[in-house]
């Protein structure tokens, strides 16, 4: 039995009791990415899912400012590591973009559907392996800290793997107005593997005093794309999505931060 209890001083959301690491690492493995549930993904290696993961990623790095600081910022270094790299989408298009990409995943299936495309991916836990400090000039972690038990341990050893005046960018599920008013039935609402959800307070409470916040938006109201859906539907979803991103009410919260 699960409950979700909120933090009076922060805001983060976050589930009691915690289950083990075994427990985490196990629901990661086989169907977790193959077969459609309120949890999981439905064949997340399908051409489909990655078009769609891409235009996601894009959409986030061109709004949070990094595709327009590319040139100026990282005009050479160009290193960066991705946690919870999946099948590693984001890797090959950073690739494309002349970055040297890294990735760290804990579902072996997935790992290894990376590996066979040539791209440098690790399967195993990131707080157990190593990696050179003072290394990367970007991390990023796409909808992977809501998963983890131990958050504070992942931006502390961000930080360390971080060069001087380097970027930590990353979406998470957010409580914002739609988290609220689905209550139960929220869709992010997924439990045992979500275990913290954040806002931007306590973001901010989390990743300092090791981060200093650049960027955010929030976005995602619950209307997905609907084949069908009729023309009231898709003005209920383009009033619903707007809504998202005005004051922070969205479902999903995407944020750039750089290293003090």
């Amino acid at each position: 039995m699960y409950t979700v209890a909120e933090c009076r001083s922060c805001g983060v959301w976050h589930m009691d009791p915690v289950p083990s690491a075994e427990e985490l690492s196990a629901l990661y493995q086989g169907e977790y990415f193959e077969t459609r549930t309120d949890r999981g993904y439905n064949d997340y290696t399908s051409e489909a899912v990655k078009q769609s993961v891409l235009s996601t990623l894009h959409k986030n790095m061109r709004d949070l400012g990094l595709l327009q600081m590319e040139s100026d910022l990282f005009p050479e270094d160009r290193t960066v590591l991705e946690i919870g790299s999946a099948a590693g989408y984001f890797l090959e298009w950073m690739e494309e973009r002349g970055w040297t990409a890294e990735g760290i995943e804990i579902s072996r299936p997935m790992a290894a559907a990376a590996q066979q495309k040539g791209l440098s991916v690790r399967h195993g836990d990131f707080l157990q392996e190593s990696f050179p400090e003072e290394h990367y000039f970007l991390a990023a972690m796409w909808a992977t800290l809501e998963h983890l038990p131990n958050p504070r341990d992942f931006v502390e050893k961000i930080y360390r793997i971080l060069k001087p005046g380097g970027y930590f960018v990353f979406t998470t599920a957010h409580t914002g107005l739609f988290a609220r008013l689905y209550g139960k039935q929220w869709r992010y609402l997924n439990v045992p593997e979500h275990i913290y959800y954040w806002n931007r307070k306590s973001l901010d409470t989390l990743l300092e005093p090791h981060f200093q916040r650049i960027n955010s938006f929030t976005y995602g109201s619950g209307f997905t794309s609907r084949q069908g859906g009729g023309p009231f539907y898709s003005f209920l979803k383009r009033f619903a999505d707007s809504l998202a991103r005005e004051g922070h009410r969205g479902d999903m919260i995407a944020a750039l931060y750089r290293k003090r």
